[in-house]
This record gives C-alpha cells, structure tokens and sequence, in this order.
C-alpha cells in the first residue's frame, strides 16, 4: 500500500466480511474435518464436532473435558481491561459535545486491515492493531510509531477473504505477569475456526514457538458468519462468539441447535491447573461451554468496564439490525435467531417468543443495506459528559451511534453525525485510559472533543 490507498479489491473482500446484514447469496460449503484442540498444560479442551455441510458429514473432534479448577481471578471490575487499567466508573455528567475523530494511524503506516484496536492489561504506552489478513501490529502510544515488525504474524497459519481472517483478540486478565492472549483466527486451508493461546516473549513480540494451546477448534459448514469476538468476563472466564455457520437464513437451524457451538456464545475457564482450558457455559441441556443461544453473526461484543454488562451487536438478514443485553451476572439465554430477526419473526409470522430475550435496541436497513458493528461502553477520562454510553455503528448506513441503558432499556439514542461521515467503521477499540477508537477500513482514528 505504497500509494497510501485501499486497494480496491481488498476493500470489497473486507465489507464482503460484514455484508451478513444484506441478505446473504449463499456461501460455498467449507470442507476439510474438525479437530480436537490441543490442551494447555493440566487440561485438554472439549474438541467439538461442528455442524456438517449441506450434503455432506460432521466430522468431530472427541476430545474430553480438561479435569476441575477454579476460575481464575480477573484483574479488576470489568475483567476485559484487567490491572493497571484507569477506566472511570462515575455517572456521565453534562449534555454530550460535539465530537471529532484524530487519526492514529493511516494506510502509509500499513495496518492493512485493522479489525480490533485493542490495549493490554497493565501496559499503557501500547495499542494492539488486529490486522484481518494475518498481523497484530503494535501502535507504541509514546512515539505514535506503528512498529515496523508485527507483535504476532499468522500469515500462512490463518486464511482471510469473505468474512474469514484474523478476527479476534484477548489478553488474559493477568496478561502483565503471565503474558498469556489468545486469537481467533480462521484456518488456512479449511478455513474452520480456531481459538488459540500464544504467549509474549518481549513487550513488543509475542514467541516465535506459536500457539501453546488450542481452545477451540469449530468446522464451518460455509464460509460466513464466523462471528469473531473473544472476551474476557469480569470472572476471569473466555467469551467466544460464535455465528450460526453460514449460507443465509440459518439454513440448518443451528442458532436454536443446544447440541451445537454454532450460534452462541461459550465461556471457557482457561486457568485450570494454571493453564488449562475447561467448558464454563451452563446453559440448560447444552453441551458444557455453551452459554447463551440464537446468535446470528456476533461480529462484536464487549462487557462495560465497570459494570460486567454484556452487549453484542448482532448481525441481522434482511431487514434488522439489533444490540443485545445481558445484566452482569446473568444466566445465559435464547438472543432468538433463527425464529426472531430483532424484534421481529423471521420464518413464521405467528412465531412465538416465549422464553427469548429481546434486544436492548433495533434499528432497521436503509436501502435494502445495514451492518451492525458492536463496540464498548466509554468510560474514559477525556469526556466526562459520555461516560456509560454504548458507542455502536453500522458499516454501511455510515453512522456512528450510542445511547445509555437504563434499567434494560436503551434511552438517549444520539447519532454522531459529526463523525459519521466519510468512515466504513468496521469495528471499536479501546486503550487503558477508557477513551475509545474506530477503525475503517485502512486506519485507526480515536474519538476525541471537537475543538
């Protein structure tokens, strides 16, 4: 990216990534078998038979479930920022200014495709640029410099295309002194999902020895709606979020299947025996990881920093987009896909709904076109007057919206108009400071007060 522009085609294949909103053409099939998950030390991870192709077999992976152990302690309220983080817990005070957008990096400094903008537990002079196509690069927050070598290259380890590629990235709450952090990435070749633990060899470079464990290894029967966001609870507990599989409609009715990882969100203790992965879902009747069902594509989830709050923006079909809520604290639950599209029934009118949780806010397409892009709850220091508000987006209506929940119920929708223009915002980020970022499709802006 020399001229310092997007490079046309590669444009097309990152929104191919978040077109599940548009009504999906049907995806190829994927093939190849899935396959158990190495175990970290003092455990082995559930190896799961994902759902097979249209026509074709699951092929599973058996591995048991790893032996007993505590959850591991999180580091600090919120879990996902962990220790040494500064996130400011007070009520929002004052009526929300006007914004402006500062660019922290730009397709000179060749992030290629930044999908996450994420900080590390404890260290404050760093981002981490999750790069779709293969690279987590390091933003060093001292000199604004993006370091000439990736933090962690999975080129040839991971495929991207469609809606496949790097697409997720969390540190362990305790990643400071353990510098363990995980990677969801879909497989080259087959293009299945995995979820793998890596370690940090200096502050800027995670090992050259590759993955220490897998947690997670799912088949996809097709190549869309892998979802893509993992995340740690405020209990020290893995959060991977997983879509329905793919083609268009959830052709197999995998979201509804409790049998199937497809769909749902699962949680996983990854500190059994120190670093050990065990299933920590409970959901009634599923199998052990499963937590929460009837997912459609979670592209991006988040928990608020102070409160444990749960939020996911789901992905719609044909007419909805929607945010999801769930109280800290709260068992898991049916978000509703494939019988309900938002608020709204999808296959049969005179569905019923009985026992699924609705979402917190809904929005419809504009022009046949609408791409939800979860993001965080501000809980920074800059802007006082945003503080408890959920930032979101939709890539292709290009807005950028927040509103406050209250009691459950989202109040105070605000477009931000005034950063909305001229982005394609693909995802959220956040530093240790609680002030968030945006990233499009080839740079990485922070959300600041407009002068």
């Amino acid at each position: 990216m020399a001229s310092g522009r997007l490079n046309a085609s590669f444009a097309l294949a990152l929104l191919a990534l978040l077109t599940a909103g548009c009504g999906d053409a049907e995806a190829g099939p994927s093939t190849g078998g899935n396959t158990g998950g190495v175990g970290g030390i003092g455990g082995e991870i559930v190896g799961g038979g994902g759902a097979g192709g249209v026509g074709g077999e699951t092929v599973g992976g058996g591995g048991g479930v790893g032996g007993a152990g505590g959850i591991g302690g999180a580091g600090g309220i919120g879990g996902a920022g962990g220790g040494g983080a500064n996130f400011n817990c007070e009520p929002g005070v004052g009526a929300v200014p006007e914004l402006t957008l500062t660019e922290i990096t730009s397709p000179a400094d060749n992030v290629g495709a930044p999908a996450l903008v994420l900080a590390a537990p404890g260290d404050a002079d760093r981002l981490f640029i999750v790069n779709l196509y293969g690279t987590i690069r390091v933003l060093n927050l001292l000199t604004g410099e993006v370091l000439p070598e990736p933090f962690l290259d999975l080129t040839g380890v991971a495929t991207w295309g469609g809606e496949r590629g790097v697409l997720g990235m969390a540190f362990h709450p305790n990643y400071a002194e353990n510098g363990r952090f995980f990677v969801h990435y879909s497989q080259a070749v087959t293009g299945h999902t995995s979820v793998a633990e890596f370690v940090r060899d200096t502050p800027d470079k995670a090992s050259p020895f590759g993955a220490t464990g897998v947690v997670l290894t799912e088949t996809q029967p097709f190549s869309n709606h892998n979802g893509g966001t993992i995340t740690f609870d405020r209990y020290g507990r893995l959060n991977v979020f997983l879509g329905d599989g793919g083609s268009g409609g959830d052709p197999m009715n995998l979201a509804q299947n409790v049998n199937v990882r497809l769909g749902k969100i699962l949680r996983f203790d990854v500190n059994v025996n120190g670093n050990g992965y065990a299933p920590a879902g409970g959901y009634p009747g599923a199998v052990p990881e499963i937590f929460s069902i009837g997912l459609r594509n979670p592209w991006r989830a988040s928990f608020d920093f102070c409160t444990g709050d749960l939020y996911v923006g789901d992905v719609g079909q044909n007419l909805w987009e929607e945010i999801d809520f769930l109280p800290a604290d709260s068992p898991g639950v049916n978000f509703g896909w494939r019988d309900l599209e938002g608020n709204h029934c999808y296959l049969d009118q005179n569905c019923d709904a009985t026992g699924t949780t609705l979402p917190i806010h809904e929005y419809p397409h504009e022009n046949g076109q609408g791409s939800v892009a979860g993001g965080y709850v501000y809980r920074g220091q800059a802007l006082p007057e945003l503080r408890g508000r959920y930032f979101f987006a939709d890539t292709y209506q290009n807005k950028v919206m927040s509103f406050r929940a209250e009691n459950g119920v989202a109040t105070d929708l605000i477009t931000h108009s005034e950063i909305s223009q001229g982005l394609t915002v693909v995802s959220f980020g956040h530093d240790n400071d609680g002030e968030l970022y945006i990233a499009d499709l080839s740079s990485v802006y922070r959300i600041d007060r407009a002068p």
